[in-house]
């Protein structure tokens, strides 16, 4: 009887299945830690947006002599430079004007803005509100 060496032609289909099933998992696997990381890039980002645009609003807000709201989703701040600051929302997006100058933040959660007496309150939904207040002059803080 003749011994030979070798693979027969089922050991090698099944160890070119096995390699297949493998390559299928690691790709599948690969993809969802990509969209996970870019998921992730994109929160973080937004939320260093968010934080930057309420730390801007509250330094107005606490600045303020006047706050005015003349339409919803849009507050005008008045400072002791007799500067006018507008804030607006709109969709997903929160921008501060002054004058000419205009900047934005692209926060990814749309946003409501409304004034409650001397309150700015700034909504992400409707049961989580962040108020900032304003203080009038010479009041304690």
């Amino acid at each position: 009887m003749i011994h030979r060496r070798g693979f027969t032609l089922v050991e090698i289909l099944l160890a070119v299945s096995l390699l297949g099933v493998f390559t299928l998992l690691a790709s599948r696997l690969l993809g969802a830690n990509m969209r996970i990381t870019q998921g992730t890039l994109t929160a973080d980002s937004n939320t260093a947006r968010f934080d930057r645009a309420i730390r801007m609003l509250r330094t107005d807000v606490a600045a303020s002599d006047s706050i005015e709201s003349s339409a919803p989703g849009v507050v005008r701040i008045r400072n002791s430079a007799n500067q006018t600051v507008e804030w607006k929302t709109a969709g997903n997006s929160v921008s501060r004007s002054i004058g000419t100058e205009t900047r934005e933040w692209e926060v990814g959660q749309p946003l409501h803005l409304k004034l409650d007496g001397a309150v700015v309150l700034l909504s992400v939904s409707p049961a989580d509100e962040i108020a900032m207040a304003s203080f009038p002059k010479g009041a304690p803080r």
